[in-house]
């Protein structure tokens, strides 16, 4: 009896989805600064569920908080960056291989003008205590790119948090 139910277990489950890549070291305070060093803001990461959802409250200099996410979504078969734009929830699925870095993700963005555009963000580890993300816009269908932010995060000390 036992063996019949591990096979219809078996059978009938879903298949595992691909193991993301360790996000983990990503909670916590971070000092965000720009290709040279200037300092440009703070984030607060949290992990409110490991493996599924990452959840990020980042404010540069005056501005409004802003809210991001990663999450692992089944219809997206891994990681996907989540953030509010003006016409909803906006979703940049995951372009490069699971479990490797630089994390690539993307999207075609209808923008408030009508006018249509690529966007590309990396996310490169560089060490458990800093990391770089790259977002660049494209409006000729990905031929050139142009940056829109480049942001450096450091591990907060202690100090700073």
């Amino acid at each position: 009896m036992l063996a019949a139910i591990l096979l219809a277990t078996t059978l009938w489950s879903d298949a595992p989805a691909a193991e993301p890549a360790d996000l983990s070291f990503l909670e916590g305070n971070w000092t965000i600064h720009s290709a040279g060093g200037d300092g440009l803001g703070h984030a607060r990461i949290a992990i409110p569920l490991d493996g599924a959802m990452i959840e990020e409250r980042r404010v540069i200099a005056d501005r409004d908080p802003q809210l991001l996410w990663m999450a692992r979504l089944e219809h997206q078969d891994g990681w996907t960056q989540l953030f509010l734009s003006p016409g909803g929830n906006r979703e940049f699925p995951r372009l490069s291989p699971q479990g490797q870095w630089p994390m690539v993700f993307g999207g075609d963005v209808t923008l408030a003008n009508g006018n249509e555009a690529r966007f590309r963000l990396t996310v490169d580890r560089k060490s458990d205590d800093e990391h770089h993300r790259l977002l660049e816009m494209s409006s000729d269908e990905g031929s050139s790119w142009r940056p829109v932010l480049d942001y450096h995060y450091r591990r907060a000390a202690a100090t700073d948090q």
